[in-house]
């Protein structure tokens, strides 16, 4: 939803919108969360999709681009309409993706509107072990330093190593690279 939103006026001019005319970005977030219920109506009523991952891109290095507050009342409520519509239609995961720095996204969506987010990205400030202990039940994939790829086997394996440990003790996480 915010992806669109920022492909279609731009990254300033959606923010600029979130304050300027906050009703036409929620009836561009009304419209959009209609239009991908209707569109995906039909073909997820024949087909069986496990898992659905929606590209959002909501946050930078250290925060989301957007404030709690904002995402609380312009995404949440339209996640709260595109999520039962997935779940009856038998999506068993559905996945947010935002690179950056996913606590604050997490705070208001999970477990409300998600079920899932990815990729944790180590750089960003997020840690796996902690994102599995404060979400109950959250299903993540990444978390794999990519920096720490770039040099030895020896070095690499430790970080492959470390997330496969958190892996195990908490479940519902798939070690990968993070971006």
């Amino acid at each position: 939803l915010y992806w669109t939103l920022r492909d279609m006026c731009g990254f300033e001019g959606l923010s600029m919108l979130f304050y300027d005319q906050p009703d036409l970005v929620h009836d561009m977030l009304e419209f959009w969360t209609w239009f991908l219920i209707e569109l995906l109506d039909e073909p997820l009523s024949v087909l069986k999709v496990d898992h659905v991952i929606l590209n959002e891109d909501t946050a930078y290095k250290g925060q989301s681009l957007i404030s709690p507050a904002l995402m609380r009342e312009f995404m949440l409520p339209r996640y709260k309409k595109l999520y039962p519509s997935l779940k009856d239609k038998g999506a068993a995961v559905v996945d947010m993706d935002s690179d950056g720095y996913n606590g604050q996204i997490l705070a208001v969506m999970y477990p409300a509107a998600i079920d899932a987010i990815s990729p944790i990205e180590i750089a960003a400030g997020n840690d796996p072990e902690v994102i599995l202990r404060e979400n109950p039940g959250i299903f993540i994939h990444g978390g794999i330093d990519k920096r720490e790829l770039r040099f030895d086997k020896a070095r690499a394996r430790v970080e492959v190593a470390k997330r496969y440990r958190t892996a195990r003790e908490f479940g519902g996480y798939i070690p990968s690279v993070d971006h």
